[in-house]
């Protein structure tokens, strides 16, 4: 929709000067890039997509996007949008969390909230970008646990960032 369009760019650009020196250079390493890692959640598949679009290429290559099962029906989907759903692969859907922790050429997981589910952590990121506000408090609650939680010496992080992103008028 196009209220949602200023979120998605909006999103793109703290993504890119997460990973970028103030040169426009990258400024990530695979020495550097444990704990520094970020998190899109969305509350629709399409948000996704169309934010994995809106980065440049060298981000779109080392971004991962998990969902919770296969959607039902295409349903309002744009038809851009229904060829991307259709060469989507959902196998890897369920790999994207675990190569998001364990790989260091993952650098971005896109994920709908049904996604992360309940004890799965994102302390290896230190930046999460939330597209929508949850309405009950225990999602903002859960969100914030999901990555903002004592370093066990496992993953090197000083700080946790969350952004979240709403629009005018909304």
């Amino acid at each position: 929709s196009s209220i949602r369009a200023p979120k998605i760019r909006m999103a793109a650009y703290f993504a890119v000067k997460h990973f970028t020196d103030e040169n426009g250079k990258v400024n990530v390493t695979a020495d550097n890039i444990r704990g520094r890692k970020l998190v899109f959640v969305a509350d629709n598949i399409r948000t996704l997509f169309a934010f994995r679009r809106q980065l440049p290429a060298f981000l779109r290559e080392r971004t991962r996007i998990s969902i919770s099962g296969k959607p039902q029906s295409k349903t309002g989907f744009h038809p851009n949008y229904e060829k991307e759903l259709e060469a989507f692969d959902f196998k890897s859907s369920q790999d994207a969390r675990f190569d998001f922790e364990s790989s260091d050429s993952v650098w971005i997981l896109c994920a709908v909230e049904s996604a992360l589910s309940e004890g799965f952590n994102l302390q290896i990121a230190n930046m999460m970008i939330r597209a929508d506000s949850p309405w009950a408090s225990k999602a903002w609650k859960q969100t914030k646990a999901r990555i903002d939680r004592p370093d066990t010496g496992k993953f090197f992080r000083d700080i946790a960032y969350i952004t979240w992103l709403v629009t005018d008028h909304t």
